[in-house]
């Protein structure tokens, strides 16, 4: 669940460049799934590249359409938008996993989600 979401933010990363959503781009780091502090140093690169492909993004381009395929188009604000959606959702998925295992929800989880 974690790899596939880093794979996906990978993917949306790379459509910030482009301007085009392609396959979720695979992780470079053996093992990951296995270990919980990779997993935090591939998240904390992939929020640093998606910053970074935001800020390259000039204000007159917040329009321009990201092709997602299938002759899907969304506006590069929209297209940052269902990301954050996909993040909901993943985060959903995590607090039903954390609530079976009877794991409480880390408090800036609760304080985000709710």
């Amino acid at each position: 669940m974690f790899r596939e979401l880093g794979e996906t933010q990978g993917a949306y990363i790379d459509s910030f460049n482009t301007f085009e959503l392609g396959p979720p781009r695979p992780c470079d780091i053996p093992g990951v799934e296995h270990s919980l502090d990779r997993i935090r140093s591939w998240y904390v690169r992939l929020d640093e590249e998606l910053y970074a492909a935001l800020r390259t993004i000039p204000d007159e381009d917040v329009d321009r359409p990201v092709d997602r395929g299938n002759d899907n188009r969304l506006p590069v604000w929209i297209h940052l938008d269902v990301f954050r959606e996909a993040l909901i959702i993943f985060y959903g998925r995590v607090s039903v996993y954390l609530k079976a295992a009877g794991k409480p929800r880390p408090e800036r989880f609760e304080r985000w989600i709710g």
